[in-house]
């Protein structure tokens, strides 16, 4: 029986709209699992896990020494119980937040994660991450973390890599008609490319038709060279449970000579990444009048309560964008209130400020903080701003719209 936790406004509310080797683990649907994770490793060092400690890796994910986070931190394990139906709560209620989780369903376990990716791809993803799950609208956040920083999770996480692995062109070919066969298109991307398979045709998988959670972890292929080491892919490709016991990647009983072509076919197909959409345009400030109650239910309230909520109705945590957390201190900013927003955010040198002061094109510090998440999206990052929502997908042009409107009429109540 899954334990009850404490569900906190600014998690629930937050992934109306707001709130990436093959499939990855899930993050449990119980809260407990990385309890056992509690005794420090040999091999990871006091700095490493006072770094884990910090940036509150555990929110989303299980890991060695991760440890288990508070209940009014648990941002995933809360929505799987919510979304597996374990949640203690009214139906009614259950049901209308179930219906409100769709960004971060699931986050990927890390606890083998050393056994399968490259230590390069992981610092890389620590300091400019890029969308590796296109099944998962959440992508790794842009955290405030230094190059040495990195590196050490990269040692401590990967600490030592399997010999490199290289594989023939020739196998490639046997490679494509097995993924095909296999139906690997069902669950994984494979960057722009249309070949080598599609959607899910029956009995071409050793499991079911893919699960949910399988979908939205499934990696982009196309990232595999950046990702994974070559020298553990082919054992991974013929048993993957025996890299990562819980991972969900199905088994297919491939023989090494098959695995081996496999291998060689997501090493040298030559795919392109998957297209990039344009930024979109700003639009033109609304004529209408745009008052607090409605940028507030279709912005503020819907995205923003994510990280950036009152104390006391998310029972004393304000998420990191308030009361600090994800390795950010404490910003003061809360999007609960009228009154709450006007007062702003503090400053590196501690002192209030106000988000809505321009720039010299015009442009409030708000709005260009949620421009730059459309940056961010794109693999373009704003060196004096952090995208936001953070880690979730930007806001749309008619809702940037709505928020640029209402600064422009004087903010009316």
């Amino acid at each position: 029986m899954v334990s009850r936790v404490r569900i906190l406004p600014w998690i629930v509310l937050g992934f109306v709209a707001a709130c990436s080797s093959a499939s990855e683990d899930v993050a449990s649907d119980k809260i407990a699992p990385s309890a056992i994770a509690v005794k420090p490793a040999p091999a990871m060092s006091e700095e490493a896990i006072a770094l884990i400690k910090r940036f509150e890796c555990n929110r989303c994910h299980e890991g060695e020494n991760f440890g288990v986070a508070p209940p009014d931190k648990q941002c995933v394990g809360c929505h799987r119980q919510i979304l597996d139906g374990n949640y203690e709560a009214k139906p009614e209620l259950v049901a209308k937040w179930r219906s409100n989780i769709h960004s971060l369903p699931v986050a990927p376990s890390l606890i083998s994660i050393g056994k399968k990716l490259r230590q390069s791809w992981v610092r890389s993803q620590l300091l400019h991450p890029v969308d590796q799950r296109p099944g998962l609208e959440a992508t790794m956040p842009r955290l405030a973390m230094s190059d040495a920083e990195a590196g050490i999770f990269g040692q401590a996480l990967v600490p030592q890599e399997a010999p490199e692995e290289v594989f023939s062109k020739q196998a490639a070919a046997q490679g494509a008609t097995l993924f095909e066969k296999f139906s690997c298109g069902s669950c994984h991307s494979f960057g722009a490319s249309k070949a080598g398979g599609g959607e899910f045709s029956a009995g071409s998988r050793a499991t079911a038709k893919p699960s949910r959670d399988e979908l939205a972890l499934a990696p982009d292929l196309f990232l595999t060279r950046d990702r994974f080491q070559s020298g553990r892919l082919v054992e991974w490709l013929m048993n993957p449970q025996s890299i990562d016991p819980h991972t969900l990647m199905p088994n297919f009983g491939f023989s090494r000579a098959q695995a081996t072509s496999l291998a060689a076919y997501l090493w040298h197909h030559h795919a392109q990444p998957r297209p990039v959409s344009e930024i979109p345009g700003r639009l033109p400030a609304l004529e209408r009048e745009v008052r607090w109650d409605e940028v507030f239910t279709k912005v503020f309230k819907t995205v923003c309560w994510h990280c950036h909520s009152s104390k006391e109705l998310a029972l004393g945590d304000g998420g990191p964008g308030n009361t600090g957390g994800l390795g950010f201190p404490a910003k003061g900013l809360d999007f609960s209130s009228y009154q709450a927003i006007r007062s702003g955010s503090l400053g590196k040198d501690g002192k209030r400020r106000s988000i809505f002061v321009k720039d010299a094109s015009g442009t409030s510090l708000l709005v260009r903080h949620l421009l730059a998440r459309q940056l961010e999206e794109r693999g373009q990052e704003s060196p004096d701003v952090r995208g936001m929502p953070l880690g979730f997908p930007s806001l749309s042009a008619e809702q940037v719209q709505l928020v640029e409107s209402w600064i422009a009429q004087g903010r009316p109540q």
